[in-house]
């Protein structure tokens, strides 16, 4: 998986390969903000999961994720800031780390 030293970065090279929408966490659901539509949890995937530090205050700044709806042909980000993470991840989104390390654990094993 990529490396990122900044959100900047991150979101920059994420755009530049298709990760354009922007989703938000509403309940179990991602809210697609530019077309106001609600996916729910089966629609979608994490693809991509990257942590950025803020090496001034020696603490996880955010977590962004690449994500695909496959049904809506798209692909975007979701930020989680550092107060969500505190107090632990929506547990949607929880889920669907843990099933794409799963899948990166399984592809590591063949």
């Amino acid at each position: 998986m990529r490396q990122y030293t900044t959100a900047a970065a991150a979101i920059t090279d994420l755009h530049e390969r298709g990760f354009t929408s922007d989703f938000q966490v509403c309940g179990t659901d991602l809210f697609w903000v530019q077309q106001k539509i609600f996916i729910r949890t089966a629609a979608f995937a994490v693809v991509e999961y990257h942590r950025l530090w803020n090496p001034a205050a020696q603490q996880q700044d955010m977590v962004l994720l690449g994500i695909i709806a496959i049904d809506y042909n798209i692909r975007g980000i979701l930020f989680i800031d550092n107060a969500t993470i505190a107090s632990n991840y929506p547990p949607v989104i929880s889920h669907k780390i843990n099933e794409l390390n799963q899948k990166v654990l399984y592809r590591n094993s063949i």
